[in-house]
């Protein structure tokens, strides 16, 4: 039979016979504790994790996390027809196949197919092939869309003011009248403050709870169109 001992915190067992000590008998440090570090170490087991919060984009809503567009690089000498501000979009993986459509800055557009030097894309109506680099996505996208005044806001805020830098002790330029809409043209560090244009001589900050943001969805045109 075996004998327990506590002895200065620690548990040993003893191996006996009769009430007598064997002659191989030996004293085995099993577990090295405390009633009160075993009641400790059974809260600890018990206790709910902790959840981490998940990281929410306080500008653009969940739906537009994959969003793509259009995106062409700007010449510094510009073209007298403007064809270096849009984009064809080919029938095939071939700038020699039939031009099914064009595309200018932040036109929105739906991956289909990534290959080395195209993508499939689809717009609307419009199904086929453009250079890759001339396809962003994610926060590149949102980058030229604002850019191109395609993000808008709708105020949802009955008293909504607009300020002429992002926080609120600085100037109030005007009140923003409920569910008007203005283009994006900044975005604060924080996120907590968008900049919009109200008209083509006034803009300011406005706080980003008070408004909702969404894309104003400008399709890929046919040729002959634009």
């Amino acid at each position: 039979m075996f004998t327990v001992a506590l002895i200065g915190g620690i548990i040993g067992i003893k191996s006996v016979s009769g009430g007598h000590h064997t002659s191989g008998a030996e004293t085995k440090i099993v577990q090295k504790t405390t009633i009160q570090e075993t009641t400790t170490a059974v809260q600890h087991e018990t206790k709910a994790p902790v959840e981490t919060k998940k990281k929410v984009d306080l500008i653009f809503p969940e739906k537009y996390k994959n969003v793509s567009a259009i995106k062409i690089e700007k010449k510094k000498v510009k073209s007298e027809d403007d064809s270096d501000e849009m984009v064809e979009i080919y029938e095939k993986d071939d700038e020699k196949s039939k031009v099914v459509g064009i595309g200018v800055d932040g036109s929105y557009v739906k991956i289909l197919k990534k290959g080395k030097k195209f993508y499939q894309i689809k717009s609307k109506k419009i199904t086929g092939y453009v250079k890759k680099e001339n396809v962003v996505t994610g926060k590149n996208a949102k980058e030229v869309l604002i850019e191109a005044k395609d993000v808008i806001v709708k105020v949802k805020a009955k008293k909504t003011e607009l300020r002429s830098e992002d926080n609120k002790k600085s100037k109030v330029l005007s009140n923003l009248q409920e569910k008007a809409e203005y283009p994006i043209t900044d975005i604060s560090k924080d996120k907590k403050w968008i900049k919009v244009e109200k008209t083509s001589t006034m803009s300011g900050w406005v706080k980003t709870k008070d408004v909702t943001v969404k894309i104003h969805k400008e399709y890929l045109y046919t040729p002959g169109r634009i």
